[in-house]
């Protein structure tokens, strides 16, 4: 159960999605750490009863695409890249951070142009470890809803913070409940 929760992050919908994107689908099953994109893994995946899978950081997603399209999952890119390779080889602003970020409204729009029609893909992770949503998240948030509203744009928050996302025009909810290796010893 314990290893389940480590690879499970279940997304609550707070505004319903296009009907398309969910057709068959009950609920999300994501697999928040992304498999190797190699076609064992992915069968494995939807055998488990995943539906859901993020593609691997810092790639193109080509290859985990076509293996969602083979093995009946969808995908979520994960926008995140490293400072110094923007997507598209343009950035704009970003809250700083020493390594990497998500992909900003111009590297989104790279991303979507690419992607944005393929029939495996779910959405785009656009950001991670969040309480209060910055700019740039509001503003790709917002391309999405604005020209493809079928697609999750999906920001990760590490607290219940459910009005900035609502602020945002963010339809999800992923508050991360797991204990760190620092509470490890705090009651349950």
């Amino acid at each position: 159960a314990i290893a389940a929760a480590a690879l499970l992050s279940l997304t609550v919908a707070c505004a319903a999605p296009a009907a398309d994107l969910q057709s068959g689908w009950d609920f999300v099953i994501a697999a928040w750490n992304p498999p190797y994109t190699t076609d064992a893994e992915y069968q494995v995946y939807r055998e488990a009863g995943f539906n859901l899978v993020m593609h691997p950081r810092y790639d193109l997603p080509d290859r985990a695409l076509e293996l969602a399209r083979k093995h009946g999952l969808r995908v979520m890119i994960d926008t995140y890249t490293p400072n110094d390779k923007p997507w598209g080889g343009t950035a704009g602003p970003y809250t700083p951070h020493p390594s990497h970020h998500p992909a900003t409204l111009p590297e989104l729009k790279w991303l979507h142009q690419r992607y944005g029609k393929h029939p495996s893909l779910a959405g785009y992770l656009l950001g991670d470890d969040y309480g209060v949503i910055p700019a740039e998240l509001i503003e790709t948030t917002q391309f999405l809803r604005d020209n493809a509203p079928h697609l999750f744009p999906w920001i990760c928050q590490n607290n219940m913070n459910a009005r900035s996302l609502a602020e945002a025009g963010n339809p999800f909810q992923d508050p991360q409940i797991y204990p760190t290796l620092y509470q490890k010893d705090w009651p349950a």
